[in-house]
C-alpha cells in the first residue's frame, strides 16, 4: 500500500463522507469490462484508476517528482 496509503485515506474520507469523491466509481468499472470480457477496456480503467490516484496524491503532496508516463497499449496483447 505504499507511504502514502495514510495520507491519502485522510485526505479523501472528508470527500467520501460529503459524497463528493466515489473512488469505487473505477472499480465497477474495471469489474464491468472484466464481465464483458473487454479486456482492453479493463486496462484502460486500471490505468485511469492507477492515475487519478496519482493525482490526488500530487494534490496532497505537490513536492513530490512527476511521475513517468507508461505507455500500456501494448500490455496483454498475445505476441
Amino acid at each position: 500500500f505504499g507511504p502514502y496509503m495514510r495520507l491519502l485515506s485522510n485526505h479523501v474520507a472528508p470527500l467520501m463522507r460529503a459524497g463528493t469523491m466515489e473512488p469505487s466509481g473505477r472499480h465497477v468499472a474495471i469489474i464491468a469490462a472484466l464481465k464483458d470480457k473487454d479486456f482492453a477496456r479493463a486496462r484502460d480503467e486500471v490505468v485511469a484508476d492507477i492515475t487519478a490516484t496519482q493525482m490526488t496524491l500530487r494534490a496532497i503532496c505537490p513536492d513530490v517528482p512527476e511521475p513517468k508516463t507508461v505507455d500500456f497499449t501494448g500490455f496483454g496483447k498475445a505476441s
